[in-house]
């Protein structure tokens, strides 16, 4: 018996030769695999490419269908519009802002802030800003209850129409 281990002992005890016989008598441990954070976890998987999906829809989508209220781009200026009521009064602010390094700044922007039912209203005029600067345009209107402001610009020969609800 002891000089051959592989073979029966004579105590009628038996020993496995191969690995194979003791891999298939139990309590041998499988090796672990090795499988990365998105194999082990496949419902995190599916919450990050739904949120991927959220992300594209809101960045890409919406801003098409959605149309910012008072603000507009003409050639390089960028014009916004902003409103809010002040006693009784409408504050209306018109800011142009240049967006390109190189500007004219001897043309003129002439805005008419009105409400919705009259067209009578405050006229301001300015030049338009230099190399990235920006100029601001104000108006204090009548509250006449409407809800919305009114602001045609005229600057180069374009017309513009933009149109805030008052905050």
């Amino acid at each position: 018996m002891a000089e051959n281990w592989e073979t029966a002992g004579l105590d009628d005890s038996h020993y496995h030769s191969s690995r194979k016989e003791r891999h298939h008598m139990g309590n041998i441990k499988e090796p672990v695999e090795k499988k990365g954070f998105f194999a082990r976890n496949p419902s995190f998987r599916i919450v990050l490419i739904d949120l991927i999906f959220i992300v594209i829809i809101s960045g890409v989508i919406v801003p098409f269908i959605y149309k910012r209220e008072g603000t507009v781009t003409i050639e390089e200026y960028s014009l916004k519009l902003k409103t809010f009521q002040f006693d009784d009064q409408i504050m209306a602010t018109l800011t142009i802002r240049n967006k390109k390094d190189s500007g004219d700044s001897n043309s003129l922007i002439e805005a008419l802030f009105y409400m919705e039912e009259s067209e009578a209203g405050i006229t301001a005029q300015d030049l338009l800003p230099d190399e990235k600067e920006e100029r601001i345009l104000k108006a204090a209107l009548p509250d006449d209850g409407s809800g919305y402001v009114y602001c045609r610009i005229e600057m180069r020969g374009i017309t513009k129409v933009l149109k805030k609800k008052i905050s």
